[in-house]
Formats: C-alpha cells, sequence, structure tokens
C-alpha cells in the first residue's frame, strides 16, 4: 500500500432488498479491475443465482450458538493482504453487516458505511416474494393497515448509534440511479467511475413472476431441497406475468400516502441522497394490476406445463419426491393430483433413458450429477439403482424416536422396522407410502432381496390403480 496516501475503508450494509447481490457479483468478477482503480475487494463464492453472503467471514466467525463474532485475527490478516495490494481503498460488502455495523465500527474505528433507502411499499412485495423463493414460505401476502418500515426503522437506528458522519446514503431506484444502474451508482458512493463498459444490465436475483411465486408458494410444502437449486434456475427463468401487484389497488393507496409522509420524515432527520426525487417518484405511482392468490391451480397448469416442456427430467424428479410425502394429508390435494396427473409410481421409478437426459434443457450441474452416480451404480453392479435414486439418499427421519416412544428395543434395526411399516402400510392399502417406506429400506441395504421382491409387489398393486388422465 501507498504509505503516502491515507487508506479508505467502505462497509456495505444493504440493506436486504437493495441490489446487494448484482454489486457484489459484479465485485468478485471484476477484482482484478477493481484493483486497478485501486479498490481491493476480496472475492467470495457466489451460487449459480449469483447470491452469497459477501464478505461475511472476512470479519466475523459463528459460535457453537451460531452467533457472529467480530474476529480481531480475521481483520488483522485481511489489512496484510490490504496493504500488499497496494491499493488505497479497501471494499467490503454484505447484508450480514447491516444488523452488526455497530459491531463493525467499534472495531474500525474509521470505516465509512454504504446503505441504499428503497421505498418501502416495493419493499414489501419484495421481501415476500423473497421469502417464498428462499425461506420456504407457503403463506399468502398479509396486508396491514400500516405500512411495514421495520427495515428503515432499524437502518436508523443503527446510523444513530454509530453516527451519521459514518454514513454514505442513497435513494434506491433506477431512475435516482448513476447511469440509471446500481453497480454504477455504488461505485459512485467510493470515488470510482470509468467502469460503465464492465457494467452488464442483467438482474441477478430477480423477483419471481406471478406464476413462479404461486407455484413455488404451492410446492414449499413438500421437502424439495434436494432439487432446490434446480426448481429456481428453472423458474427464475419463466416469462410470465411480471407487472402484477398482491396488493389491492385502495392498499395500494393506502400504502403510497403513508410511505410519502414517512420518507419526507426520514429524509429530514438523515438527509439522503436523491431521496426527494424517489418521493416525488412515489406520489405519482399508480397501482399495478392487482392479482389473487386465491386461485392457485391455474398457475399450477400454467406450471406443469412449462416445466415438462422445459425439463421433464425435472418435472419428474419433482413427481418422485411429491409421493415421497404420500402419508402426508398435503399430498391428497387436488393440486397433487393436477400437477402428478396419470404419472403412478411405477412411471416415474422408470430408469430414464441417458439421450432423453443429455438432449433436455436440465442445467449442465444435474447431467452430470446423474452420469456421475449412474456410471457408479452401474461399477458396483447395482441393478436397482433406479429405485435408489427415486428418493435420494436420506433415510426416513425419525425411526430412533418411533423406537423409542414405542419401547422397542435397539436389537431392532431400522431395516427391520422399515420392512414391517411398509407392511402395516400394505394391508392398510396406502401403497405410496409402503413404496417410500421400501425404498428407504433399500437405501440402507440395497442387496436385501426381501425388500425388493416387496418392491416388485407393491409396483404390480401399484398397476391396477387406475390412471388419472392429464
Amino acid at each position: 500500500m501507498n504509505k503516502n496516501k491515507k487508506r479508505k475503508i467502505y462497509v456495505h450494509i444493504g440493506p436486504p432488498k437493495t441490489g446487494t447481490s448484482a454489486i457484489q457479483k459484479f465485485l468478485t468478477e471484476h477484482s482484478a479491475e477493481m484493483i486497478e482503480y485501486g479498490v481491493f475487494y476480496p472475492t467470495h463464492s457466489i451460487d449459480s443465482n449469483g447470491i452469497s453472503s459477501g464478505n461475511l467471514l472476512e470479519l466475523f466467525t459463528r459460535d457453537s450458538s451460531g452467533n457472529l463474532n467480530f474476529s480481531d485475527e480475521k481483520f488483522d490478516k485481511l489489512l496484510s493482504r490490504f496493504d500488499c495490494s497496494n491499493c488505497e481503498i479497501l471494499l467490503l460488502s454484505s447484508e450480514f453487516f447491516f444488523k452488526n455495523a455497530f459491531k463493525i465500527s467499534e472495531k474500525i474505528a474509521d470505516a465509512s458505511f454504504i446503505a441504499y433507502v428503497r421505498n418501502p411499499v416495493e419493499l414489501i412485495e419484495s421481501a415476500y416474494n423473497q421469502s417464498v423463493k428462499r425461506h420456504g414460505n407457503t403463506k399468502k401476502l398479509k396486508v396491514v393497515q400500516d405500512l411495514n418500515t421495520h427495515t428503515l426503522t432499524v437502518l436508523e437506528r443503527t446510523i444513530n448509534k454509530v453516527g451519521r458522519d459514518k454514513f454514505i446514503l442513497r435513494a434506491y431506484g433506477e431512475a435516482e440511479f448513476e447511469n440509471g444502474n446500481i453497480v454504477d451508482d455504488f461505485l459512485s458512493c467510493i470515488g470510482v467511475s470509468g467502469c460503465k463498459h464492465l457494467v452488464a444490465k442483467n438482474v441477478v436475483n430477480p423477483s419471481y413472476c406471478f406464476e413462479a411465486l404461486e407455484f413455488k408458494r404451492w410446492l414449499n410444502q413438500y421437502n424439495m431441497e434436494e432439487v432446490s437449486s434446480l426448481i429456481d434456475e428453472t423458474l427464475q427463468v419463466y416469462e410470465g406475468d411480471s407487472n402484477y401487484s398482491l396488493l389491492s389497488e385502495s392498499s395500494f393507496l393506502i400504502y403510497r400516502e403513508q410511505a410519502v409522509d414517512y420518507l419526507t420524515q426520514y429524509n429530514t432527520r438523515l438527509v439522503v441522497d436523491n431521496l426527494d426525487k424517489l418521493i416525488q417518484r412515489i406520489s405519482n405511482d399508480q397501482p399495478k394490476v392487482h392479482r389473487s392468490q386465491d386461485d392457485e391451480l391455474t398457475s399450477l397448469r400454467d406450471m406443469k406445463k412449462y416445466i415438462r416442456n422445459y425439463s421433464e427430467f425435472l418435472y419428474i424428479r419433482i413427481c418422485q419426491l411429491l409421493y415421497k410425502h404420500s402419508h402426508l394429508p398435503a399430498f391428497e390435494s387436488v393440486n397433487v393430483s393436477e400437477f402428478i396427473g396419470s404419472y403412478t409410481i411405477d412411471i416415474i421409478g422408470r430408469d430414464i433413458r441417458l439421450s432423453k437426459l443429455l438432449l433436455s434443457r436440465t442445467s449442465i450441474r444435474f447431467k452430470v450429477r446423474y452420469i456421475k452416480e449412474l456410471i457408479s451404480s452401474r461399477l458396483k453392479g447395482d441393478k436397482h439403482y433406479y429405485r435408489k435414486w427415486a428418493v435420494g439418499n436420506q433415510q426416513v427421519k425419525g425411526a430412533n424416536q418411533l423406537k423409542t416412544r414405542l419401547g422397542i428395543s435397539d436389537d431392532i434395526n431400522n431395516l427391520s422396522l422399515l420392512i414391517e411399516l411398509s407392511n402395516f402400510s400394505m394391508l392398510n392399502d396406502n401403497f405410496n407410502f409402503s413404496y417410500f417406506l421400501l425404498n428407504e429400506a433399500l437405501a440402507i441395504d440395497s442387496t436385501n432381496e426381501h425388500v425388493i421382491s416387496m418392491i416388485f409387489e407393491v409396483e404390480s398393486k401399484l398397476k391396477k390403480i387406475p390412471k388419472e388422465k392429464n
């Protein structure tokens, strides 16, 4: 580092839903170019959708309870790397810093913080969309009388605690951004310009369109963890209704008035760059077309058709995972029947032709994973590989707890327990759940002839069940 120039440390804290993913993706992909501009940004991993925790672990560690603690050791190592970079600016970004800014200010006295202020009406729907998309929310958007301004309230408390002079505050909105772009606007905060040729216009972590949102909200009832990233990739590119609102016109108008009043007072107290322009734009905003969340079935039909055309491989996998929940009341819903249609277990459990997989639009990562597992199974001589694959690698949950509650000796192993539970399910004509239990038993012992024979018996029963028409 050039000792003749004073170092500058900028810490970007978000808040959530203010373009953080786009900023971090750009900085990580162009870290070498940033060094040429005198900016040192520690790179970090980014998932397939451009999402990450940013530079969180450059400053913090987690204790056994999951709490974040500032690490002096990590910060010292970071400063050494910064010095070696010969840059003048150390730049860090993470939404996890949002609620830990005061801790950082105590440890890094000369740090400046960057935060964005977004229209709270937009935040309501954006945050809800994210809760469905990433956090398994199954509930409809709840509209209350008063506008939710929690994020901005927390930001103001943090600013008052750390000091207004430590913050660079910017209005969030395409019309308010430098060059109409969040990345250009962000770089202007640290005095960097001339990067326009590097900034792409693609959107990172976009909200789902209405049809994709409602489909994902329904699907969140079931455990789809092993294909969650594949589902997300597929839904992200679905071109449905994106110009909609979950707020009724009357709710929107009430919220709009509350937002203008709140932000006007907010700007008086804190003075945010371009917030006056944002307030003016909000006051002129008109309500979008309201979409009701009561008609799940219509969206489900659209998404079923889309997923089958986009990747039948993924469609079959979702059907397989839905069958794993056949013991739950939710499985009996009309939505499940609509999505699965005539795909009974004996059909979807069938080995998928490799040529069909390779020609599908399923992601390369998923194809590689399947092919590796297929080759591995063939080398082991496992003739029943597809059945193991059809239910995943996790064994049925709660077996040990069940034995404890029923007072069953530990001498009775989980394999035996699963077989007996499967027999019980068959006796009560619940062949779906019996099939699921047997596949889990097969995952424990793939060579057990008794389990294999029972699977064929259950499959023969399922074939006799009348199939529904698509």
